[in-house]
């Protein structure tokens, strides 16, 4: 009876452990539908089990992969979070909802250091004849230093001593003191740049291990060697370009490029794809520091253009988006993707999801319309204008 109780315990504790792993997902299978039956059944075992399940990917993959996690759900309601990655890959995690407070308890440890010793040292440093005798015993062996104790009560002179220079010592340290500082500065700048060249090189690794499988990049480029379909991924001052053409290459980009320039198109937070290649002779004609106009005017782009081929790419899994909407078609909670001169709808409809051209103008500025990141905007009324 109680190897069969123990047996048991083990395996609901097992159970335990395999819940909580991450389960990942590649962007290549999310993209080709190879990583939905995983997603699936995370939505329908979150369902069964009522955990919440808590998701990293980047930004511009989120309503795609609620969307298999739902239809896993069956429509049944689970707690799901979407959080933002840099990485473009899935990652899901199944956990109780009672796991985000178990790690705030640690923090009360925090003030333990609070009861700082440090004025006790200072008021023991205070009486300076405390370190005389402790000398003494230190050298017991020797009845010489004994006699020395003798000149110690000498401090009756001292006073003379700092009365007498008082008012000689006052005005050196005035001169001293614009002397010192002079070097202070000169040491600083030096430092400095050592610092920037180890936050470059931790950034490119960082960037060269979530970019390109951790090998070392193949090169720099230069603004003017950016080409069609370049994906440009930002992190501090360093800019990395993927560029996919036949094998996925990695390289660093060289020399200012203003990411408000009309050749880029953004794709989530810090990342951006060249959508028209860059003349450095033009004068370069720029988006607003939102990323578009506040008064913009959509319209279906062209079949073959490369706005379309872009947005549909990123939106709808590449997949051709025929339908359309006016602005005052639009619903409640609607997102609006917004390009250069085009812009995707997707409205949720049911565990579905609905693709569509906007088609009219609209201000993106009034109270109506919510912006939630560079190029995404929600609609928050039934009436815009």
């Amino acid at each position: 009876m109680k190897l069969r109780k123990s047996i048991l315990f083990m395996m609901t504790l097992w159970s335990g452990i395999a819940l909580a792993q991450d389960v990942g997902v590649t962007g290549a299978e999310l993209l080709a539908g190879a990583g939905d039956a995983k997603l699936a059944a995370l939505g329908r075992q979150a369902a069964d089990s009522g955990k919440r399940v808590v998701v990293s990917a980047p930004d511009y993959w989120h309503d795609k992969v609620a969307q298999k996690i739902l239809a896993g759900a069956h429509g049944s309601k689970i707690n799901l979070v979407m959080k933002d990655s840099f990485v473009e890959a899935v990652v899901v995690r199944l956990e109780d909802k009672t796991a985000e407070p178990a790690v705030a308890k640690p923090v009360p440890p925090a003030p333990a250091p609070a009861p700082a010793p440090a004025p006790a040292p200072a008021v023991a440093a205070k009486p300076v004849v405390a370190a005389v005798p402790a000398t003494k015993p230190v050298v017991v062996a020797e009845p010489k230093p004994a006699p020395v104790a003798a000149p110690a009560p000498v401090p009756a002179p001292a006073p003379k001593v700092e009365v007498a220079t008082a008012p000689v010592v006052a005005p050196a340290p005035e001169p001293a003191a614009p002397v010192a500082a002079a070097p202070a500065p000169a040491a600083a700048p030096i430092a400095a740049p050592a610092l920037a060249v180890d936050q470059t090189a931790a950034i490119h690794k960082r960037l060269e291990k979530s970019l390109n499988e951790g090998a070392a990049a193949d090169g720099n480029l230069s603004v003017t060697q950016l080409d069609v379909g370049d994906q440009i991924y930002v992190d501090g001052s360093v800019r990395a370009v993927v560029r996919r053409q036949g094998t996925r290459q990695l390289f660093w980009l060289d020399g200012e490029l203003n990411l408000l320039r009309t050749e880029l198109v953004q794709l989530g937070k810090s990342s951006y794809e060249v959508k028209t290649r860059i003349d450095a002779n033009a004068t370069p004609a720029l988006r607003t520091a939102t990323g578009v106009a506040i008064n913009f005017s959509g319209k279906e782009p062209a079949a073959a253009s490369a706005e379309r081929t872009s947005l549909e790419k990123q939106l709808n899994d590449a997949h051709t988006i025929t339908a359309t909407v006016a602005v005052r078609q639009l619903e409640l909670n609607d997102l609006i993707y917004v390009g250069s001169d085009s812009a995707v709808v997707v409205r949720r409809s049911g565990s579905s999801l609905l693709r569509f051209w906007l088609v009219g103008d609209i201000d993106l500025g009034q109270s109506g319309v919510a912006r939630e990141s560079n190029g995404k905007y929600r609609v928050r009324s039934d009436t815009l204008k």
